[in-house]
């Protein structure tokens, strides 16, 4: 956890040096922001007994439940997802 937050808190200095010394362009800015977003990536991967990539919390899933019940024209708020195993 604290190489994690150090790989953070590193490329968020950058951020801020790059943002206020060089005035970058669209690309960079671009650049940057898929460099942090790619720092989450290994968040969960090694969450023991889910195969799923786990990020901070499930709401990703549930989203991605909601759509495919509301897109069966079901109400997602009166079908819950049905546990497959886990706690």
């Amino acid at each position: 956890m604290a190489l994690f937050i150090a790989l953070f808190l590193l490329l968020s200095i950058l951020w801020g040096v790059s943002l206020w010394k060089f005035q970058p362009s669209l690309r960079w800015l671009i650049g940057f922001a898929l460099l942090f977003r790619a720092t989450l990536l290994p968040a969960g991967l090694l969450h023991a007994g889910n195969p799923r990539l786990i990020l901070y919390d499930d709401d990703v899933w549930r989203y991605l439940w909601e759509g495919h019940v509301g897109s069966a024209g079901l109400n997602p708020m009166r079908t819950p997802p049905r546990r497959t195993g886990g706690v």
